[in-house]
């Protein structure tokens, strides 16, 4: 390790700096953007067009641990699961609001602004195990930090196939899914981020464990392995198949067990595991918790959808291989490379519920042998071939724009989409990303509501979004994955809100879901013509003009 850090020089590490301060602004100035253009009247709550409605979990997680919490619940299903779960990464992220009393969107994106440079930095060194020459070194880190696919120009044209009977399947990855390109992870969450620094961690200590046979390096793997699995258990397939299947390559090029690096392997998994043996436990503890483990559904796209979203990367990577292997120049570094992105599309073609998370061990494969590719391509095959169009590829400027039209486009498209929806605020957008300044007071007066025991709100499914992470409270209906039931309880919701009869049925409904507080504002009078203010059973004691709570009278 000390001598792969020594080999990278100081004018690199600035052009580290340079791409760290770069992303940074990139991917801050449209959070920033929204926050000072937000409608008189409302109140911008930090989310995007990516995933959206998962951000609003995260922001739970962190007030919990801003309140005094240590183990984090789920508050957005109104049954009793048990004490809760330990995620380091939130903790910690609570932990740093608590202390510099933050609110937790804000806490959110400060932790995913100060984790970029640390980001870049790992991945430049990752980077660096793999080239020598340090022209291609940063070639390799602007194509890890602003390629992606070309989904921009096909999400159109693709929507009219279905490639998926499943909604919202039908557009390629780099569209929708941000862990699955490196700048939409980085402009997404503080999680995947710290996901990809152990991931990338990880893969090189064990490379150089077995290389080098440094014990100590497979025991850092191995607390690196601790701290990820606790957070991301996801990626435990995907990081102990490729490590065993590159073990398995050393073998069969060896032509004999490597004991050494078999034990390495081995206390990798044994201290690892440590987090796999707690989220067991935890499951075994609480059906419940089985119970919302079984709905953490998160399919991928077709591989024709996957295909065009990594685009031109698939073609230069395939060149690079395919030369690689041919010329026998494929060095056991690459193969590990290789192996991991063989078993990482292995893992999003075979049927299982978390497909499209192990997309995220796609992109650095797909770049670095793109890298290879590109340089291929160029000196070997227009150099020698076809001379006449080699100036073409050696000009800075076309090289820029072919960089822009078809490799960074889908990112720009990504950015350039929340621009707009911040800009001009459709409807349902406007709605989405800006809660009406009356209903964060009515969370907030749900926050600090006395006594301090935990209540339960029934509310529409975008303001139950919100109250967990506003008020630290739970609710009755808000997330498909956290939400117990929650195809059923939404019904019970439309139910409810939709009509203005059948007011024992609906005191009883509310008993039995020892609901406490009806949240009423714009989104739950747009579900029909439920009239709080009339019934006896309901005690009004909060009211602005756009928000008003109820008390359950029991």
């Amino acid at each position: 390790m000390k001598e792969l850090i020594k080999s990278i020089s100081k004018k690199e590490w600035q052009f580290v700096a340079i791409m760290a301060v770069v992303l940074a602004i990139i991917t801050g100035l449209p959070y920033l953007y929204a926050y000072f253009t937000a409608p008189a009247g409302t109140v911008y709550n930090g989310l995007n067009s990516l995933t959206p409605a998962d951000n609003p979990v995260y922001y739970s997680y962190i007030n919990q641990v801003k309140q005094g919490s240590v183990l984090v619940q789920d508050l957005f299903t109104t049954e009793d699961l048990p004490s809760g779960l330990f995620n380091i990464v939130w903790f910690v992220i609570g932990i740093f609001a608590r202390i510099f009393n933050l609110s937790p969107i804000l806490a959110f994106h400060l932790a995913r602004l100060l984790l970029i440079p640390i980001f870049i930095a790992v991945a430049y060194l990752f980077i660096s195990l793999f080239f020598s020459d340090v022209f291609k070194r940063k070639i390799s880190l602007v194509f890890l930090l602003f390629s992606a696919g070309l989904g921009a120009y096909f999400i159109v044209p693709l929507s009219l196939f279905n490639f998926s009977s499943q909604a919202g399947y039908g557009s390629p990855n780099d569209i929708w899914i941000p862990e699955s390109i490196t700048f939409l992870s980085l402009y997404k969450t503080p999680h995947f981020i710290v996901s990809l620094i152990l991931m990338f961690l990880i893969f090189l200590l064990m490379i150089l464990a077995f290389e080098k046979k440094y014990f100590c390096y497979a025991l850092w793997s191995g607390f690196l392995g601790l701290i990820y699995f606790n957070f991301h258990p996801f990626y435990i397939p995907m990081v102990f198949g490729a490590l065993g299947l590159y073990l398995l390559f050393l073998f069969f090029q060896s032509k004999k067990i490597l004991w050494q690096p078999a034990g390495y392997f081995l206390s990798f998994v044994v201290i690892s595991s440590i987090s796999i043996f707690y989220h067991l436990y935890c499951l075994a503890q609480s059906p419940m918790l089985a119970q919302r483990g079984l709905q953490n559904v998160t399919l991928a796209p077709s591989l024709v959808l996957i295909f065009v979203g990594y685009g031109l990367l698939w073609i230069l990577a395939g060149l690079a291989i395919f030369y690689l292997i041919k010329t026998r120049q494929l060095t056991n570094r690459l193969a590990f490379l290789l192996i991991w992105l063989v078993f990482s599309i292995f893992l999003v073609w075979l049927p299982n519920q978390f497909q499209s998370r192990y997309t995220q061990g796609l992109h650095f494969p797909l770049v670095i042998f793109s890298v290879f590719g590109w340089f291929i391509f160029k000196d070997e095959f227009l150099n020698k071939r076809f001379k006449k169009y080699y100036t073409y590829f050696a000009d800075k400027v076309f090289l820029v724009m072919i960089f822009v039209l078809f490799i960074a486009v889908t990112n720009i498209f990504n950015l350039t989409r929340d621009y707009y929806y911040f800009t001009f605020k459709p409807g349902v957008i406007k709605k989405y990303f800006y809660l009406p300044q009356d209903a964060v007071l009515a969370m907030a007066w749900l926050a600090n509501e006395n006594p301090p025991a935990e209540k339960r709100i029934l509310a529409s499914v975008l303001n139950s979004l919100f109250i967990p992470g506003y008020a630290n409270q739970r609710v009755y209906v808000a997330h498909g994955i956290e939400t117990l039931d929650y195809l059923a309880k939404q019904s019970y919701l439309v139910w409810f809100f939709g009509s203005d009869k059948q007011a024992n049925l609906k005191l009883n409904f509310l008993h039995k879901n020892n609901i406490d507080y009806i949240f009423y504002g714009e989104e739950e009078k747009s579900l029909g013509n439920f009239n709080p203010a009339d019934k006896n059973y309901l005690k009004l004691v909060f009211d602005l003009s756009q928000a008003k709570v109820y008390q359950v009278v029991k």
